[in-house]
């Protein structure tokens, strides 16, 4: 037999003397250290990164603002297709001669204008008034108004239309102008309407109301 290398001999001994010294370096495998409680905490757990501030109370809705008041809240336009829609129940209602519908369309403190001398009242007077008196039921079936004649204007709108004409009443904020021109005012020798009705229409919750209709129109 013959004899192992020297070189090999050394090697095998570093080898083995590596071996011992890990072994001694990790010696015996320790437990795991846990931490337990008895009880959970009060405060309410949240994910990383959840913001534990409350979220600032933002401030009621409104139609305009300015901008130096800093954090606002506005009011998204009613369209403008919401407005010829109180048009048509408007009129939908007066020939049908139904003043409970009509009366559903009106704001809080609605008014009539009227007549050469614009009288101003109460419109829900002036409608009960006129639908005891008057037939509109003669008008039932009959083409009072045309759509595409209507003229819808906002606030903008109605002060550059107030160079050209005079406007019965203001239109500010979300208000809006509506000008329905009649095609048929009467039945027989009976007028049921003026040659044209404006309406000032107001914002309520998604839709409009009536505040106040300016007709030149004398009940008989």
């Amino acid at each position: 037999m013959q004899p192992v290398p020297e070189a090999i001999r050394r090697a095998a001994l570093g080898t083995l003397a590596l071996a011992c010294g890990l072994h001694a370096c990790i010696g015996q495998p320790r437990p795991l250290s846990i931490e337990t409680t008895a009880e959970l905490p009060d405060e309410p757990r949240r994910a990383p990164g959840v913001a534990v501030d409350p979220a600032p109370e933002l401030p009621a809705p409104s139609w305009s603002a300015s901008a130096e008041q800093g954090l606002v809240v506005l009011k998204a336009p009613v369209p403008t297709e919401a407005a010829r829609e109180v048009v048509r129940e408007f009129f939908r209602a007066a020939l049908d001669e139904a003043p409970e519908r009509l009366e559903q369309l009106f704001a809080d403190q609605a008014f009539a204008q009227s007549g050469a001398q614009a009288s101003r009242q109460s419109l829900r007077t002036f409608w009960r008034a006129r639908l005891t008196r008057l037939d509109y039921g003669s008008l039932a079936g009959q083409l009072v108004y045309r759509e595409g004649e209507i003229e819808i204007y906002r606030a903008e709108d109605a002060a550059r239309l107030s160079g050209v004409r005079a406007l019965p009443f203001s239109v500010a904020g979300e208000d809006i102008l509506v000008r329905v021109p009649i095609s048929l005012p009467k039945v027989g020798r009976s007028k049921l309407f003026g040659d044209e009705v404006l309406f000032l229409l107001r914002p309520h919750a998604d839709r409009y109301k009536i505040k106040e209709v300016v007709e030149d129109f004398q009940l008989p």
